[in-house]
């Protein structure tokens, strides 16, 4: 049988108030120490188990080595991703998409992409990444056009409105 706690006392209009809010103690975007944790402040778990590594390094390193020497796969890939880790992200040849003053070269250098890479001298996924920029060059040109031709035609409201 399991017992239920029961209070005496009828639970008071602010915590009432808090678990009608989503259970949550705080206002949205305010926390309960604005200060907040400091950058780089490590777990106390963290900071113990580095200070253990770091006084057992050179046996651990030798162990490994060992390991490794014994013919131990792992042991050996862990080493050598140490010394010689892989990169990234692999290196990308600069792309010359040429001027882009207007929507019309956007759209040439697009047509220009597309056909390296069906010549195979531009890789596929980069030219998505080159294309993705040139296509938010040209959404940024069509909107300055946009509030440019608004402008003038408010104007030209405005004058019509002060003839009549």
């Amino acid at each position: 049988m399991s017992k239920k706690r029961e209070s005496s006392r009828p639970m008071s209009a602010e915590k009432i108030k808090k678990k009608s809010a989503g259970g949550r103690p705080f206002k949205k975007g305010q926390s309960g120490n604005p200060a907040g944790r400091p950058r780089g402040l490590r777990n106390k778990a963290t900071r113990k188990v580095m200070a253990m590594l770091e006084a057992e390094s050179d046996a651990i390193t030798r162990s490994l080595i060992a390991s490794a020497k014994q013919g131990d796969s792992t042991a050996l890939r862990i080493i050598v991703d140490r010394l010689a880790p892989a990169p990234r992200t692999p290196a990308r040849e600069p792309y010359d998409v040429g001027p882009l003053d207007s929507v019309g070269d956007c759209v040439n250098a697009l047509r220009r992409i597309v056909v390296d890479v069906a010549s195979g001298e531009l890789p596929g996924d980069h030219a998505d990444e080159i294309a993705a920029r040139i296509k938010d060059q040209a959404r940024i040109m069509e909107s300055e056009e946009f509030e440019r031709r608004i402008e003038i035609l408010e104007r030209a409201a405005g004058q019509q409105g002060r003839l009549q």
